[in-house]
C-alpha cells in the first residue's frame, strides 16, 4: 500500500571535442558512409524505396516495432512517425501503443473506431476541461496556468491532433485500396498526466451497477473530498485500488467479470497516475524521484504484459521516448554525465525484449541541434537544443542532414558501444546506444511543435 511518506515523499567523464567521437572512441567513417541510407526530407511522410527495402529486411520475423523519439516537444517526430507507420500499416501492423495515459489512449482509440474527430476533443492532455461541474472540478486543477506552458500546449496539441488525423487517413486510404479491412487500434501504456479524466471513465464503468452496495461504495470513495490535498487524494484512491485488487472476486460477483476487470484496471491506473503527479511535485531531484520513476515504469510493464497476453499474434508498434523503448536499459544512465544522473530503471522496452528478444525491432530517432519546447513554467518556452561535444549526435552530424543507419551491421569497438551522452535537455541519457537500438534515424536539425 502507498504510505503518506511515499506520496510526499561514477560516471564523471570529461568528454573531448573529437569531431566523430569522444574519449578516444569514434565512429568508423567508412562503415557509416557505406551503410547510411539517405532519408530525404525530414518533413516527408513517405519513405524512399531504398529505406523501405532496408526496413523490410529488418522486419523479417518481427512482430513488435519500437519507434523511439529523443524529445516529446519537437516537430520532426511527427513526419518520422507517419513515414514509418505508413509502411508498417501496409505490413499488417495495426495496433499502436504510445507513452500516453491509459485513459487518454481509450479516448484516442474512440476516434479510430468512429472516425469522428470530436472524440479527440476529450483528451485531457490536450486541454479538455470537462462537460459537467463535477468533471470540471476534477480537471481544472491540472490545466496549465503559466503563460509559456499554455503557449507550448497550443502548438503541441495542434501537432498531436494533426498526427492522429493523418494516421487515421492513411489507414483509411489503405482500406479503400484493398476493400474494407480491420481498423487501427490504439492504446496508452503510461500513467495519465494529468490524471483527472479517469474519474469520469470510472463513473461510466460503474453507471450500470451504481445501485449495488459495491458500486455505491466505490463511487463514494472516488468522489473528491473538500479540502483534501493531492497527497491525501492519492492515498485515498490508492487505498481503494488495493482493496479492489485484494477483493476482486467480490466485485466480479457484483459487477460481472468484464466490468469488474475494467473497474480494477481503471482504478489502479488512476491511483498510479496520482502518485506519479505527487512525486513530480514533492521529489525535486532525480535521486528522490527514481523509485517513483521505477514504479511508473513497472506500471507500463503491466500494461504491455496484459496487451501481449490478449493479442498473442498481432503486430504491434510502440511510440515513446528512446529511453523507455531501450533494449538494455541496465546499461544506461539518465541525466548528464557531468550533472545529476542515475542508473536507468528497467524500461518497458527492456521488459518486452526480455521475454521475446527475437520479436522486436527497436528504431530510435536522434536529433542534432536546433530548438524545442521545454514546458516547465519558465520563460522562454522555446529553448536551444545544443549539439553537445562528444555526444552520439555530434558524431553523426558530419555525415548528413537525414539518414538511416542499421546498427546491427556496426563494427565492434566504436562509439556506438561506448558510454556516450545522447538526448536533449530534459531527457538526457548516456550509455551504449548500439546495444539499445537496432537502427537509428538521424535528423541534423530539430524545431519546436508548430501551431
Amino acid at each position: 500500500m502507498v504510505t503518506r511518506a511515499m506520496a510526499r515523499g561514477m560516471l564523471g567523464v570529461v568528454l573531448g571535442g573529437l569531431p566523430l567521437g569522444c574519449a578516444g572512441v569514434s565512429l568508423d567513417r567508412a562503415w557509416v558512409e557505406r551503410t547510411q541510407l539517405a532519408w530525404g526530407s525530414p518533413e516527408s511522410t513517405v519513405l524512399g524505396a531504398d529505406v523501405e527495402a532496408k526496413l523490410d529486411a529488418m522486419l523479417e520475423g518481427k512482430r513488435i516495432v519500437f519507434l523511439g523519439e529523443p524529445d516529446h516537444y519537437i516537430h520532426e517526430k511527427y513526419p518520422y512517425r507517419l513515414a514509418m507507420l505508413r509502411h508498417l500499416v501496409k505490413r499488417g501492423f495495426l495496433h499502436v501503443g504510445m507513452e500516453i495515459g491509459t485513459s487518454e489512449g481509450r479516448r484516442i482509440d474512440r476516434f479510430f473506431e468512429t472516425g469522428d474527430p470530436r472524440a479527440l476533443d476529450r483528451v485531457v492532455l490536450w486541454g479538455y476541461a470537462g462537460d459537467s461541474p463535477e468533471e470540471r472540478r476534477e480537471l481544472e486543477r491540472f490545466l496549465p496556468r503559466a503563460a509559456p506552458d499554455q503557449e507550448a500546449a497550443r502548438a503541441f496539441v495542434a501537432e498531436e491532433r494533426r498526427f492522429f488525423i493523418a494516421l487515421r487517413a492513411l489507414v483509411d486510404a489503405r482500406a479503400g485500396a484493398e476493400g474494407a479491412g480491420p481498423r487501427l487500434h490504439f492504446f496508452g501504456f503510461d500513467t495519465d498526466t494529468p490524471p483527472g479524466g479517469a474519474y469520469q471513465d470510472l463513473r461510466e464503468t460503474l453507471k450500470e451497477v451504481a445501485d449495488t452496495p459495491e458500486g455505491e461504495e466505490a463511487l463514494h470513495q472516488l468522489a473528491l473530498v473538500p479540502g483534501e490535498d493531492l497527497s491525501q487524494e492519492a492515498l485515498r484512491v490508492f487505498t481503494l485500488a488495493e482493496a479492489v485488487q485484494a477483493e476482486l472476486p467480490l466485485y466480479v460477483s457484483a459487477f460481472g467479470q468484464a466490468r469488474a476487470t475494467q473497474f480494477q484496471e481503471q482504478v489502479v491506473a488512476l491511483a498510479e497516475s496520482l502518485v506519479w503527479v505527487v512525486a513530480q511535485i514533492q521529489a525535486p531531484t532525480l535521486a528522490a524521484r527514481r523509485r517513483f520513476l521505477d514504479r511508473r515504469e513497472r506500471f507500463m510493464h503491466a500494461q504491455l504484459d496484459r496487451w501481449l497476453a490478449q493479442h498473442p499474434k498481432e503486430k504491434l508498434v510502440l511510440l515513446g521516448h528512446n529511453a523507455h523503448l531501450s533494449r538494455a536499459s541496465e546499461k544506461l544512465r539518465m541525466g548528464l554525465p557531468d550533472g545529476e544522473h542515475a542508473p536507468m530503471w528497467r524500461s518497458v522496452g527492456t521488459h518486452v525484449v526480455g521475454k521475446r528478444p527475437a520479436d522486436v525491432l527497436a528504431v530510435w530517432l536522434l536529433g542534432g541541434e536546433g530548438r524545442h519546447f521545454l514546458p516547465d513554467g519558465k520563460h522562454p518556452v522555446v529553448r536551444e537544443v545544443p549539439l553537445r561535444s562528444g555526444s552520439v549526435e555530434a558524431a553523426l552530424a558530419p555525415f548528413g542532414d537525414a539518414f538511416l543507419l542499421d546498427l546491427r551491421e556496426r563494427p565492434p569497438g566504436t562509439l556506438l558501444d561506448a558510454v556516450v551522452p545522447f538526448g536533449h535537455p530534459g531527457s538526457h541519457g548516456h550509455g551504449p546506444v548500439g546495444l539499445n537500438a537496432d537502427a537509428l534515424v538521424f535528423f541534423r536539425r530539430v524545431s519546436p511543435p508548430r501551431p
